[in-house]
């Protein structure tokens, strides 16, 4: 048992609370029913018709798509909103927020579900293919305007793909998925490998601009001009944009230090043959404080099992070819023989084109974390309030 047990996140098994209910089933002659990480209208279908209970509990995934049943009952299974557990519902709630979700944006904000046609069609412009930028061309196209969606990579999902990569983070995937089936079902029109430039946009002569361009990851000048031979960002170690070695230093303690040092770190402790040195640090005195929900502690206990040194109150003082000099709580220590240093520090707001959209005279609008860096739901959001508002 742990707190994941009661509010399962991303990563915990499906139905993990069925073994306990069957059991209680056997002694009881009333219906019994479960809850925990049932998503899936066929699994509830299974579980039913195999006999191991009578019905099934459905919180976080009705509270994402509330016409999952009757979705279900149609057979229209794809089209149903998937609850990825990331938590975002309850971690809001947990600091007094409204109640959010990251694939719902109508969840505790509900005048978001409401829109209709547009009066006036527009042909609009939508400059990324993260969460925010699908969410605002699929609603944009669903009212009636004319949409192109133009993507850098050669991908749709930006950050959101990245998201998934990390253990026990892959129902992320199926929330990416299906933002990308949302816009296909829809007439917008979609380019992606291409960066397009101020003079390309000022060709389309669109009516309106959604930038939705994101975030760049933070690798400081100390640490790109370090004159270590392998540093790189946290981005691109998760991508494998560059070789990792067996003695990796992460630097930040964040969700996406840890998450990196997680999906990097062999499967058991370091001490195994040939295995992988990951060691954590952290200026502050605990890591991935911004997360008070289950999920971190599956991600902390998932660190301590595979050996991860963490290193916490903790301040790089210098960088040589192969040593990290630091400071530990006033004390001098040296991280020897390290051959891969992570940077994940954070991330920066990316945003090059609103500038020449200004000299141009074209209305526009800054969407997710191009205009300010935060999580997944408020990228949602923005994109569905542009795609209103427009």
């Amino acid at each position: 048992f742990d707190s994941g047990t009661l509010l399962p996140p991303t990563g915990k098994p499906t139905a993990l609370n069925v073994p306990y209910v069957e059991e209680i089933k056997k002694a009881v002659s009333i219906p019994v029913g479960c809850p925990g990480r049932i998503k899936d209208p066929c699994i509830a279908d299974m579980l039913i018709a195999t006999g191991k209970l009578d019905f099934v509990y459905m919180g976080r995934a009705i509270m994402c798509d509330p016409e999952l049943p009757n979705k279900a009952k149609e057979g229209r299974d794809e089209d149903i909103r998937p609850c990825i557990g990331c938590l975002t519902c309850f971690g809001q709630s947990l600091i007094g927020n409204s109640i959010r979700c990251a694939m719902n944006p109508a969840v505790g904000q509900v005048v978001l579900n409401d829109y209709g046609p547009a009066e006036v069609k527009k042909k609009v412009l939508v400059i990324g293919g993260g969460p925010g930028g699908l969410e605002a061309a699929g609603i944009l196209a669903k009212r009636g305007h004319d949409v192109t969606l133009v993507e850098a990579d050669d991908n749709l999902g930006g950050q959101f793909i990245l998201a998934s990569y990390p253990p026990a983070k892959q129902e992320f995937a199926s929330g990416v998925k299906f933002f990308i089936n949302e816009l296909k079902k829809t007439n917008a029109k979609v380019i992606t490998g291409h960066a397009v430039t101020a003079e390309e946009i000022k060709e389309m002569n669109p009516d309106f601009v959604v930038l939705a361009t994101g975030g760049k990851p933070v690798l400081p000048k100390w640490l790109s001009c370090c004159g270590h031979k392998n540093v790189m960002t946290a981005w691109e170690a998760l991508r494998s944009e560059k070789p990792i070695g067996n003695n990796i230093v992460i630097i930040g303690g964040g969700s996406v230090g840890c998450e990196t040092a997680d999906y990097l770190a062999d499967a058991h402790d370091f001490r195994t043959l040939g295995g992988r040195k990951v060691t954590v640090v952290e200026m502050l005195d605990n890591i991935v404080t911004e997360d008070l929900t289950p999920a971190r502690d599956a991600l902390v206990t998932r660190l301590k099992h595979k050996g991860v040194n963490i290193l916490t109150n903790t301040k790089v003082t210098d960088i040589t070819e192969e040593n990290i000099v630091c400071d530990c709580v006033g004390e001098p220590l040296s991280l020897e023989g390290v051959d891969t240093i992570i940077s994940a520090v954070g991330t920066a707001s990316y945003n090059p084109l609103a500038e020449e959209l200004d000299k141009m005279g074209i209305p526009y609008k800054v969407i997710g974390d191009a205009k300010k860096v935060g999580k997944i739901f408020e990228a949602v959001a923005d994109g569905r309030r542009v795609a209103i508002e427009v």
